[in-house]
Order: C-alpha cells, then sequence, then structure tokens
C-alpha cells in the first residue's frame, strides 16, 4: 500500500520556515489543509471494506454461537490456584519490564545494544541500561525504572496498568460487568495522556462525549491492533480451567475499543491463559483456544498458520524470519503478528520461563506486550516455583501506578484480590 511518508512533517517545518522569513497568509492555508485532510479522511471510512467480511461477527452472541468444542469447565485446588495466578501475574509484569525499555527496537538494534553492554543476548535478565533511560513516560515513571540495578518497585506500563484496571472493573461492577462498565472505570481511573492508539482514540470520543458503540468507531483505524489483547489476562485469571468464560469476559472489555481480530485475539488469549491453570502441552492449548475463535476468521487463519510452523520456530529469530515473511505490510502494533510471535515465544519458552520471555523480546516488534503476554501463559503454565526470584524480588511487593487516586498497589493483595474474585463466583 502507497502511503504519504513525512508529509505532515515536511508542510509544518515548511510553514514554520515561511513563519521565521515573515511570509503572510500561513494560518489560512493551514486550516485549508485541516480541512482537506478531515475530508480525505472521511473518503477513506465511506470506502467499502471488501476484505474479512464473511464470517467475522462483531457481535458478541454470534460469535458465541460459532464456538467449538472446548475441555469440560473443571475445579481446581486453591493451593495449585494461587500457585499458578502468582506465576502469571508475576511473569506478566517480568515479561513486560523486561521488553518495556527496548519497546519497538529491532531485533538488529537489540543484538547491537546488548553488545555495547556486554550483555547477553537474548536477554537473560534485566537490560543494565535503556536507550532513554531518563525519559519520562507514564505518568512520571522512567525507563531507567526497570534496569537492573535501579528497579525498586513495579514500575508503570499500559500493559501492567490494564490488568488492574480489569480488577477494578470486576470489583466495582461484578463480573457481569458491561462494555459500559468498562468505559467508566476508565473515565475514572486511566487519564487519558496515558492512552494511545485505539484505546486514546475511544477515551477522546468518551471525552467529547459521544456514547457507545460510536466512540469505538469514530477515527479509530486501530481496531485490529493489539490494545485488546494486552488486557485481557485478568478475565483469564478469574476462569481458571472455563475458556469460553473467560474469553467471553474478555470480549466485554475489548468491545470497548476493538473489532474483527483486535476482538477476536482478545478472547483467544484469555481462552489460553484460562487453559494454562493445569498441566498440558502449550501447543494443545493454544490449538484447543482457537474454539472461541469464528472459524472463517483472518486470526483464526494467522493463528493456524502459526502453529503449523511452531516446529520451524526454534529461536528468536527463526521467529523473526516466518512473522516477517508472512506479514509484508501491517503495522508492527497489530494484534495478527504480534500474536503469532506471542505463540511462537511461549512455545521455545515451554520449560523455562527466562528463555520464553528472553526470546520474545529479542523478537522486538510490540515486544513488552507480547513478552508479557507469554509471560502470564508460561507463569500459569509453570507456577510461581518454577520461576527465578531475580525476576521480581526487587519489586518489593510494591507497583507504581498511574491510575487516578491509586498512586501505589501492594503485589500479593493484588493476588488476593483476583483470588476473592474468582471465588464470587463459585
Amino acid at each position: 500500500m502507497k502511503k504519504l511518508k513525512g508529509l505532515e512533517d515536511l508542510f509544518n517545518d515548511t510553514a514554520s520556515f515561511k513563519t521565521e522569513m515573515g511570509a503572510k497568509g500561513i494560518e489560512k492555508i493551514i486550516d485549508e489543509a485541516e480541512e482537506t485532510f478531515k475530508n480525505l479522511t472521511a473518503k477513506l471510512n465511506d470506502l467499502e471494506d471488501t476484505e474479512y467480511i464473511d464470517g467475522e461477527p462483531d457481535e458478541l452472541l454470534e460469535i458465541v454461537a460459532l464456538f467449538g468444542k472446548t475441555s469440560k469447565v473443571k475445579t481446581i485446588n486453591e493451593t495449585d490456584y494461587l500457585r499458578r495466578l502468582k506465576g502469571a501475574m508475576f511473569g506478566r509484569f517480568a515479561g513486560c519490564a523486561l521488553g518495556a525499555p527496548l519497546e519497538f527496537a529491532t531485533t538488529e538494534q537489540m543484538k547491537m545494544f546488548s553488545d555495547i553492554l556486554g550483555t547477553s543476548f537474548p536477554p537473560t535478565y534485566y537490560w543494565k541500561d535503556a536507550p532513554q533511560a531518563y525519559m519520562p513516560r507514564y505518568g512520571g515513571a522512567f525507563t531507567k525504572d526497570f534496569t537492573a540495578g535501579n528497579i525498586e518497585f513495579l514500575s508503570s506500563d499500559d500493559d501492567i496498568i490494564y490488568t488492574f484496571a480489569s480488577m477494578l472493573t470486576m470489583e466495582e461492577y461484578g463480573v457481569n460487568f458491561t462494555t459500559e462498565d468498562v468505559a467508566k472505570i476508565w473515565k475514572k481511573y486511566i487519564p487519558a495522556e496515558c492512552t494511545y492508539t485505539a484505546e486514546r482514540a475511544v477515551m477522546d470520543n468518551l471525552n467529547k462525549g459521544l456514547k457507545l458503540p460510536e466512540a469505538t468507531l469514530v477515527d479509530n483505524p486501530y481496531v485490529n491492533w493489539i490494545g485488546g489483547y494486552i488486557r485481557c489476562d485478568g478475565y483469564g485469571y478469574v476462569n481458571p480451567l472455563n475458556p469460553q468464560k473467560a474469553a467471553i469476559t474478555a470480549y466485554k472489555d475489548a468491545y470497548l475499543t476493538h473489532r474483527k481480530s483486535g476482538l477476536y485475539s482478545s478472547m483467544y488469549f484469555a481462552a489460553v491463559i484460562s487453559l494454562c491453570f493445569e498441566d498440558r502441552p502449550l501447543i494443545d492449548i493454544f490449538s484447543e483456544a482457537l474454539n472461541v475463535v469464528p472459524p472463517k476468521s483472518n486470526f483464526y487463519k494467522v493463528v493456524t498458520w502459526a502453529l503449523s510452523k511452531a516446529n520451524e520456530a526454534k529461536d528468536y529469530q527463526s521467529a523473526v524470519d516466518l512473522v516477517k515473511g508472512r506479514f509484508a505490510t501491517i503495522s508492527q502494533i497489530h494484534s495478527e503478528n504480534n500474536a503469532c510471535l506471542t505463540i511462537f515465544g511461549a512455545l521455545i519458552g515451554e520449560n523455562d520461563f527466562t528463555v520464553g520471555i528472553g526470546h520474545t523480546v529479542a523478537m522486538g516488534f510490540d515486544n513488552d506486550c507480547t513478552a508479557a503476554t507469554v509471560g502470564s501463559i508460561l507463569g500459569a503454565h509453570l507456577g510461581i516455583d518454577n520461576i527465578d526470584p531475580k525476576w521480581y524480588k526487587d519489586w518489593n511487593n510494591k507497583a507504581k501506578t498511574y491510575l487516578n487516586d491509586i498512586p501505589w498497589l501492594d503485589l500479593e493483595g493484588v493476588i488476593t484480590r483476583f483470588n476473592n474474585i474468582r471465588k464470587s463466583m463459585i
């Protein structure tokens, strides 16, 4: 697809230059350009979609009608549940924390940075430094807060905060919450400036007074991106060994911002995490979780492709090569390419948590998001007793947040709160 490359920057820089040189009439031209782009964007939105229309419903009842057969819902011993829940949650946060300092860096860039630092690659522990260590991010946090030697608590990141937000949603509105309830939680707790892509588009629309579903769809070309599935883990946590319920619950959250692959990916990974609360081969879990995805959808085809290539994805490099060969044009923040990397990373690290998140980060793309999901999957699969304490001991049981009126959270307390939600559903 042809793209406009750098024209906005060129236009703005030219306007700045002409202002510097004393030219007149600049504001009028800027207003004309803004109106022109609004009109052209409207024309793009009016174009008829021709791909992925059949077999890709957005409404829950239509999706549920297409569910395949999943395992019979099972009970789980509370001791085993807590062991796996702590592994899943701490695993998620560790994966995010490992990826955050080099989010979106390419494999080649990370290799070079690792050589400069003199550390192993793929990483086996937190980075010793970060390219922009003192760049503020997420409500006053710094990237350096995720680097070895500087960790005194779990710092803020959206991959972490949305897990807390799912907990708050279920605590305040119950497990039968609605998408409208999720929107209320966001407006109450999440600063708009800490949201991006689909989440930012919807927050802006809600703050303008738009109602759902219009607020989801106006000026939101990100509905197929990864944001839905970085928010789904909590729904898997409270629905262990109940993949359909986990998927349905995740749907109600993801539906606020996403559609099609962006929606199905959230349902899929919630089901995967739910199924990881018992000892089973991950390839079987990834296959079974497809039963909550519409079988004619593109996301179903993408995951089926990834599973067919699992034996070829032996390490981070082979995984990256496969995904680059399969997805040439979509964004590096898309749900489909990142879902494949997540699957590959989890399978590579099936028996070794450190290998799993390290190789996933090394793959690049949206690597703090993918490593967070891999950490959640492997943490539930292996349990906290099979995760080296080096990944979480320096957090000192504290999480810094950018949630309004909740500056800090006690991590063990969060585990108890998720367990209480689970027990309220029994």
